[in-house]
């Protein structure tokens, strides 16, 4: 795959599309925590329903997933979080197909090999606009 000037614009365009949903996930993640983080929530354990501090089930969400009865109890209280994040995951995963699609490596995981590769194409678009002016 050829590297265009349209093609280093999209992936610019869907750079900024990662960071600013990444910042919306992460302002509605910090308002919930901070609003609620004193909050008693009733769950179970072991048979015993008890109250827990808000605070504690963010802790167990980043310890033990999204999955967890932490992680399904917080996707209940603020599924605005949860919606921010999945779009955020989409966002990236879309840039990333598309980075995969026009370089032909994942940017994620670039080795040395896979650097050089980026550079000699962005040195062709480059070197084409400067034949072309």
């Amino acid at each position: 795959m050829q590297l265009t000037r349209d093609a280093l614009q999209n992936i610019h365009r869907l750079s900024d599309e990662v960071a600013a949903a990444k910042d919306r996930f992460e302002e509605a993640t910090r308002t919930a925590q901070d609003r609620h983080k004193d909050r008693e929530v009733e769950i179970e354990r072991g048979g015993k329903t008890i109250m827990l501090a808000e605070k504690i089930l963010w802790d167990e969400l980043f310890h033990l997933g999204l999955e967890s009865q932490a992680g399904l109890k917080l996707k209940a209280l603020h599924p605005d979080v949860f919606t921010n994040m999945a779009e955020q995951n989409a966002k990236a995963a879309e840039l990333k197909e598309f980075v995969i699609a026009t370089l032909g490596v994942n940017y994620t995981q670039m080795n040395l090999s896979d650097y050089l590769h980026v550079t000699e194409q962005l040195y062709l678009v480059l070197a084409d606009e400067r034949k072309n002016t």
